[in-house]
């Protein structure tokens, strides 16, 4: 009973720590002490030190030997495995699922993505309805991984929870960009007709639609990335 305890804390305190970073209190690159995390979360340093090696090891964390754990950032080769190895996992799930998809599930999906357009067609979006859409996003594209064998559920859960992480990061620029109006817009009806897709168990078209989303939101990543470092160049030149 007590391994089953330490257990339980160590996840614990991993959730913790990976809620903070996906939710971006915890900065890239900033440094993560183990003495102050276990304070504010009222442990013992041994859980966190546990928690930061599994967060290193999905990818949330990096640790260097003499340095301590940061909170990691990630070049755009990395950025790039990440949407094209999801795109490729997603696809075998959706090939697996979409046939034995729970039609009800899939109602409560539309329902929320349709109040949501609403609001949005109302103008009456706000930073709460931004997230519940990413919440509802996040469910859409790992219902079909939920049919699968649990250890595919698990790799798929985290490839999704990192490339959302990394839009959030983006997310401000691109908003500012089209606009919270044209960004959410688009977001919704490429999500809306991914969902009829699935509805129709039209396997072709949800293939193409995961296709779509999915690396999409890759370029449109890597190209604020690359407008980040040559505004940072100039600026060094400057």
């Amino acid at each position: 009973m007590e391994k089953l305890e330490v257990a339980s804390l160590n996840t614990l305190v991993y959730n913790s720590i990976k809620q903070q970073i996906m939710e971006n209190h915890l900065q890239p690159g900033q440094r993560l002490e183990v003495g102050i995390l276990a304070e504010a979360l009222g442990v013992s340093k041994t859980p966190v030190r546990n928690a930061l090696k599994a967060l290193e090891q999905d990818g949330y964390v990096t640790i260097r030997q003499r340095s301590g754990s940061f909170v990691r950032t990630y070049n755009r080769d990395e950025v790039t495995a990440i949407f094209r190895f999801r795109l490729a996992l997603e696809k075998e799930a959706a090939l697996w699922a979409v046939p034995q998809l729970d039609p009800n599930r899939l109602q409560q999906l539309k329902v929320g993505l349709l109040t949501l357009k609403e609001r949005f067609l109302h103008d009456r979006a706000n930073r709460q309805e931004m997230e519940r859409f990413f919440r509802l996003e996040t469910e859409l594209h790992l219902l079909p991984s939920s049919y699968c064998p649990a250890i595919i559920t698990h790799v798929m859960q985290n490839l999704v929870d990192l490339s959302s992480r990394l839009r959030k990061l983006n997310q401000e620029n691109l908003v500012r960009e089209l606009g919270p109006m044209g960004f959410f817009d688009w977001e919704l009806k490429l999500h809306l007709d991914l969902l009829e897709a699935m509805e129709q168990r039209d396997v072709e078209k949800t293939l193409q639609m995961l296709e779509k989303d999915i690396l999409t939101a890759c370029c449109q990543l890597l190209e604020s990335m690359r407008r980040q470092e040559q505004e940072t160049q100039e600026g060094g030149a400057g």
